[in-house]
């Protein structure tokens, strides 16, 4: 067979399957079209509303007329409006302040502090005295389910802050990634517009057949030489890349979802937990100090020292810790150096350094049905008191300070019944 011969099936072959690639009701002098169609992503679902809530400022203290327990946003006059126990996820629920047959007062964790614990997010960063055993007292047992409820309800802060951040990184990745696909989806349309026009190119520059090649159709349509290879690849790698992109938003997407879901219920259970723990705070307020003040000589605890209360009692976003923790006590605004006050006579029981509390000291003033009422001084500048020394009301135990865990110079007071913390205002 003569070379002009081969050159010529060469050259219907190559017409041929160019033609092939032209739809169907073109004209014949139409620009041929690859059937590569451009890879269009389906649209997602809108973004549900946003949700989050800015964290509180490390640097704010809360205090205000609901002991400390005011989540950042929320109308400390409205506990949520929710009256049911909250339900720790363990479907047995919280005791109920009425139900005298509820669980026992300290549930799986026991009447006893809760130290700090990565694992547990109602965890105390801040040390407690012991607690006294309960043996039944009805003020032990107030307080002790006090202290769970508070104890569940900064646990459920705590969550809600840490999904929160979860949820805030989930909804970037949706923002980067649909504009990382975007960015894809402009470079696969440029290397398939390459392709058609380095093909189109081909099929009207008169080139001799010989320098055509067909490609099998496993490889791809078309045919295609010269620099047409290098253009194909660039959008095989063009439509690999939005497909991962494709399947890394789904992911992001469904993990945002996720995580707004579970943002919306653990609101729907602090509300729940507030509620509960407010209660519980009407209860002791009605309850306690009646009988503890019994023990004081004139019913009545003295002022450590003057000045402004900046912190209540109750759970509060911690300006030092960074994370929801109990406040034992209310902060009393003095400078450094300023002589505190025992605030009734009684006996020393502990002087020393006491964690975040610094230099910290308590004094036992006498016992209620065995339980044990104490007040205790924090962040001292220095203790002026030893262990066991006798004190009387009004006589000076140390000077105010910052040490531990302060941001400046206060007076961190405490009222405790058991060993268990009660609101210092309802004492003085």
């Amino acid at each position: 067979m003569s070379t002009r011969t081969i050159t010529a099936l060469l050259g219907a072959v190559a017409v041929g399957a160019l033609l092939a690639l032209t739809p169907p009701g073109s004209p014949a002098g139409s620009d041929p079209v690859l059937p590569l169609p451009s890879p269009i992503l389906p649209s997602l679902e809108p973004s549900p509303p946003d949700l989050t809530e800015p964290l509180p400022d490390p640097g704010d203290v809360l205090p205000g007329d609901d002991p400390g327990d005011v989540l950042p946003g929320d109308d400390p006059a409205d506990p949520g409006g929710v009256t049911g126990p909250v339900d720790p996820g363990d479907g047995t629920g919280p005791p109920d302040p009425d139900d005298s047959e509820g669980s026992p007062p300290g549930g799986k964790h026991g009447a006893k502090p809760r130290p700090a614990d990565p694992d547990d997010p109602g965890g105390d960063r801040y040390p407690h005295p012991p607690f006294a055993p309960i043996n039944g007292d009805p003020n032990a047992t107030l307080l002790q389910r006090l202290y769970d409820a508070q104890a569940e309800q900064r646990s459920l802060r705590n969550r809600i802050e840490t999904t929160r951040a979860r949820l805030a990184g989930a909804e970037a990745t949706v923002r980067t990634t649909k504009a990382d696909q975007a960015a894809a989806q402009r470079v696969c349309d440029v290397a398939l517009g390459g392709v058609r026009h380095k093909v189109l190119s081909i099929y009207k520059s008169g080139a001799p057949y010989s320098l055509y090649v067909a490609l099998q159709p496993t490889t791809g349509p078309g045919i295609i030489r010269d620099g047409a290879q290098g253009r194909l690849s660039a959008v095989q790698v063009a439509v690999q890349r939005l497909a991962s992109l494709n399947e890394r938003l789904t992911g992001a997407v469904a993990e945002r979802d996720a995580l707004t879901r579970k943002l919306t219920d653990l609101k729907g259970q602090l509300k729940q937990a507030t509620a509960l723990v407010t209660r519980y705070l009407d209860r002791t307020a009605g309850q306690v100090p009646d009988a503890g003040l019994a023990v004081l000589g004139d019913g009545s605890l003295l002022w450590p020292l003057r000045g402004s209360v900046t912190s209540g009692y109750g759970n509060r976003y911690d300006p030092y810790y960074r994370s929801w923790q109990l406040h034992a006590g209310i902060d009393i605004e003095a400078p450094t150096g300023t002589p505190i006050r025992a605030a009734a006579a009684g006996r020393v029981t502990r002087a020393g350094w006491f964690g975040g509390y610094g230099n910290y000291s308590c004094v036992i003033h006498g016992a209620v049905r065995g339980q044990p009422l104490s007040t205790c001084y924090g962040h001292q500048s220095k203790i002026l008191v030893t262990n066991g020394q006798r004190v009387r009301a009004g006589q000076t135990v140390g000077r105010v300070g910052s040490t531990g865990a302060s941001t400046g110079p206060h007076l961190h007071f405490e009222v405790r019944l058991g060993g268990r913390p009660t609101d210092p205002r309802l004492w003085l």
